[in-house]
């Protein structure tokens, strides 16, 4: 089963990064406990392609992005509405 991580995550397994396709052997009892964990917590999602993959990766960097471009104008604002009531 293959996953990609929300959040990077210490496990039973070794510390799994955000944004990074792993392929779990559901075979091996340790991934799979690893697996079903991070799924049952929401803290990873399936990958069916790679595409999507890289998309999905694309995508949570933009909205980063665009989180601190939104928090850097907020700022300004407060700064200069601040600095007008002086």
């Amino acid at each position: 089963m293959r996953l990609m991580l929300k959040r990077t995550q210490k496990t039973a397994i070794g510390r799994l990064l955000a944004d990074v396709d792993y392929n779990f052997n559901m075979d091996d009892p340790a991934q799979a406990a690893v697996a079903n964990s991070l799924l049952k917590r929401k803290m990873a999602d399936r990958v069916t392609d790679p595409a999507a993959a890289k998309a999905a990766a694309k995508a949570a960097a933009k909205a980063a992005a665009d989180k601190a471009a939104v928090d850097k104008a907020a700022a300004d604002k407060a700064a200069a509405d601040k600095a007008a009531s002086k």
